[in-house]
């Protein structure tokens, strides 16, 4: 209840902070089958790289891990008096096939991955495949989940940035070498719906500012931390309305990635202009005799 009264409150001093400026908002519910709700196509890939390659083992335990994520979710949607499902065996022929990748690294072109996996599945593109498996892409969801055996940052690509088949994309470890579990998984997918990182790391999506109150109102969020407390971990206010579980408030705008780009790039400049600069000392070596 003081959680709800303090939310609130701030929602109206941002309100009456922001008179007479327009505002428009998408949210990610703009078109029905964007939201995570009712029935959720998955297509799970497992990739193999230059560095290692999948043992059974490994696939039985990560893509338990998977539905352990999807179960989640559905009760978090229940939480909010949704309805939610995800059918993992529709593409039954190419679910949990192993295709092969030199690599998978961050920032590579998304729609030439698409076309590459379509390719290593045995279609000529990606509708190719929608249409082989009579699925009606324009009405149905359909996420595509990329099981990649290397170590690296999962992430996601959504409607938003891609327009065509959502990828997420989850590394068996990431960068430190900690196994990748449900939560990391259920993290990722939210982002396919287009939830938003609510934790702070220079240069990205939040502020000091907004990051330091996503913390005090949603401490608990899967979208700010997904390593402590995670038998607390839930989906907050702001991502709720984001898949397209709740009403927008005005109290979110302060979270808004676009909003907050000019306040970034600030921060990042003050940041690497206060940097300290270190020098390493000289050391000299003795050649052997």
């Amino acid at each position: 209840m003081i959680h709800m009264v303090k939310l609130v409150l701030f929602g109206l001093i941002l309100m009456i902070s922001m008179i007479g400026h327009s505002q428009s908002f998408t949210n990610s519910s703009i078109k029905e089958y964007l939201s995570m709700t009712g029935e959720v196509h998955t297509l799970a890939l497992f990739i193999d790289t230059q560095y290692d390659s999948w043992e059974d083992e490994e696939i039985d335990y990560y893509y338990d891990q998977f539905e352990k994520s999807q179960d989640w979710l559905i009760d978090q949607a229940e939480d909010w008096n949704q309805s939610l499902t995800f059918e993992n065996d529709y593409f039954i022929s190419d679910n949990k096939s192993i295709l092969y990748l030199k690599d998978v690294p961050r920032r590579k072109n998304v729609n030439y991955l698409i076309n590459t996996l379509m390719e290593e599945l045995g279609y000529n593109d990606f509708d190719d495949f929608i249409d082989s498996n009579n699925f009606d892409f324009e009405n149905e969801k359909l996420k595509c989940i990329l099981f990649v055996k290397s170590n690296n940052r999962s992430h996601a690509y959504n409607y938003w940035s891609v327009k065509k088949l959502d990828l997420a994309i989850i590394y068996c470890k990431s960068t430190y070498g900690m196994l990748t579990d449900q939560y990391v998984m259920a993290h990722e997918m939210l982002h396919q719906f287009g939830a938003w990182d609510l934790y702070y790391e220079r240069g990205k999506v939040q502020t000091k500012e907004s990051s330091t109150l996503a913390m005090e109102n949603y401490p608990h969020s899967v979208m700010i931390n997904t390593k402590k407390n995670k038998e607390m971990l839930a989906v907050d206010e702001v991502t709720a309305w984001r898949i397209g579980w709740s009403e927008f408030e005005d109290a979110f705008t302060v979270f808004d990635p676009k909003k907050n780009k000019e306040k970034i790039e600030q921060e990042r400049k003050e940041s690497k202009g206060n940097a300290i600069k270190f020098t390493l000392p000289t050391t000299t070596v003795k050649e052997e005799k």
